[in-house]
């Protein structure tokens, strides 16, 4: 665990870690592996979005719709 993450977050990822932990429901964790990747690259797209900002660069729409298509293949 990176140690310059804020005290809250620690305590949060360790919440949830103990729930996948404890959590036996192999589609459950599908499910929720799914999800987490979803979201990783919702961040990923902000991320790159925000530093184009900062560097004064468009961000490209096709880029987007890229990751898109492929949050919802692995969905499927």
């Amino acid at each position: 665990m990176d140690n310059n993450i804020q005290l809250s977050r620690h305590f949060t990822v360790e919440r949830y870690s103990r729930a996948i932990d404890a959590c036996e429901d192999v589609t459950q964790l599908r499910h929720l592996a799914k999800l987490l990747l979803g979201v990783w690259q919702q961040q990923v797209e902000a991320t790159e979005r925000y530093g184009a900002e900062l560097l004064g660069r468009q961000y490209p729409e096709e880029k987007n719709s890229q990751a898109v298509q492929r949050t919802y293949h692995a969905e499927g």
